[in-house]
């Protein structure tokens, strides 16, 4: 909790505490890690990971939380690097550490990137690996829903709605789900796909012929 308040120099000292009490904490490791990096200390960020790849060399979870930093440093290559290393020792382990996290990491790569058919790929290898991954399949369903696939986007919104565990996440599907809905009942309908273009470009959203 003193992590996501920002309090860091608290939340390093139960960390700490947490490490010496258990050294087979592998999040306790994680999140020092990632307090360093959230203290602009990069050099000490990447040492405290290698740390933490030495103690659990089988882990999944260290090379997925290294990649989400790396990502957000801008390395993408790295990045993929270690999403690809999390996903194979996921892949390995008979119990289901992380699950498909990596692939959906992964996927925001190709995302940004503007390779959308790697991107599809990557989700939909996700959503089979994970078949309670609601976030696999909103983030499929949105990218379903920017290339027009709307029917296949409403299934997985439902079923993101199923498998929502919170509350907030829930209504994001449901606002997706229905706004997919919307959007497949104007295009099939030719009236009022009209009457959407014209206000659309009477706003300037749509450019005149």
């Amino acid at each position: 909790m003193f992590y996501l308040v920002g309090d860091l120099a608290s939340a390093q000292s139960n960390f700490e505490k947490a490490k010496k009490l258990n050294p087979n904490n592998v999040y306790a490791y994680i999140q020092l890690a990632c307090i360093a990096y959230r203290q602009g200390d990069a050099a000490a960020c990447d040492e405290l990971f290698k740390e933490a790849k030495l103690k659990f060399p089988t882990s999944p979870e260290v090379p997925n939380y290294y990649g989400e930093i790396l990502f957000d440093r801008q390395n993408f290559q790295g990045a993929e690097r270690q999403f690809d290393t999390a996903a194979r020792l996921q892949q390995a382990l008979p119990t289901f550490n992380i699950g498909c996290l990596p692939l959906i990491n992964k996927s925001a790569i190709y995302q940004r990137e503007g390779n959308v058919d790697k991107c599809v790929e990557t989700l939909e290898a996700a959503c089979e690996l994970d078949a309670k991954s609601d976030v696999a399949r909103s983030t499929l369903g949105q990218i379903y829903l920017q290339l027009q696939k709307v029917d296949e986007a409403i299934k997985l919104f439902e079923e993101a709605c199923k498998l929502s565990r919170s509350v907030e996440e829930r209504t994001q599907c449901i606002s997706l789900m229905e706004a997919s809905k919307m959007q497949l009942k104007i295009r099939e309908d030719p009236i009022l796909s009209q009457k959407v273009e014209e206000i659309l470009r009477q706003a300037g959203v749509v450019p005149q012929a």
